[in-house]
């Protein structure tokens, strides 16, 4: 069964509500592109061509024109977050990210590896990729898989200890966690940026790239 299979299922065989209005964009031209791209009409993409959203290029100049959208999003104290199919391609992005942080002095390194084999600094943006229902914080919430947190700070043994990303909520996860089920979080797949709202969202797409991954990646992300 696919992605979403059992609930098409359950709605072939006993109904279900439909939303027939769409909220997350500000813009109703936005909202129709996503309806059309969903649908598989064409016309979705004459208008992401029309105000300039796709971009062409080799793998390695599109990667860097998506960093550099990506720089130039935060620059302006805007959200942002970079897309891709694979958990390469995301590890190639998030890494170019964080040089960038490194240079401008937001990010200071340290010693500690990641899952991702990444090194991790403090200042940097991270995501937690397994529940941890004993790892507890604020009123009663728990470490989750898929939680965004800025790394505020190493100690010794390797352990980090996290900030919540828009709360002043923290925790500490141990080395082995960290090392375990920590990546990177400047950049994610298709499926991880699932329940993100942010101003700006690139997604880099391929050959493999299905109609699928495009509704649910970059363009249902952005408002």
């Amino acid at each position: 069964m696919t992605g979403a299979g059992s609930l098409r299922l359950f709605d072939r065989a006993v109904g279900a509500v439909h939303m027939d209005q769409i909220w997350r964009f500000h813009s109703a031209e936005e909202a129709d592109a996503t309806m059309c791209l969903r649908s598989g009409s064409t016309s979705a993409a004459d208008f992401y061509i029309d105000n300039g959203r796709l971009h062409t290029g080799t793998v390695d100049s599109v990667t860097e024109s998506m960093v550099e959208a990506w720089k130039a999003d935060l620059s302006r104290g805007d959200t942002s977050v970079m897309i891709a199919a694979t958990r390469d391609q995301v590890t190639t992005l998030a890494r170019a990210a964080q040089a960038w942080r490194i240079s401008t002095g937001a990010v200071k390194m340290t010693t500690t590896s990641l899952a991702d084999g990444s090194v991790v600094g403090i200042g940097d943006l991270v995501v937690t990729r397994r529940n941890d229902r004993e790892n507890t914080y604020g009123r009663g919430d728990f470490v989750r898989n898929g939680d965004t947190w800025t790394v505020t700070a190493v100690d010794k043994t390797g352990a980090l200890t996290l900030s919540r990303e828009g709360t002043h909520d923290q925790v500490q996860v141990d080395a082995e966690y960290a090392a375990q089920h920590v990546d990177l979080g400047y950049a994610v797949t298709v499926h991880g940026s699932q329940g993100r709202t942010v101003d700006h969202a690139h997604l880099l797409i391929n050959d493999t790239t299905g109609r699928d991954q495009a509704v649910r990646g970059a363009h249902a992300r952005p408002r």
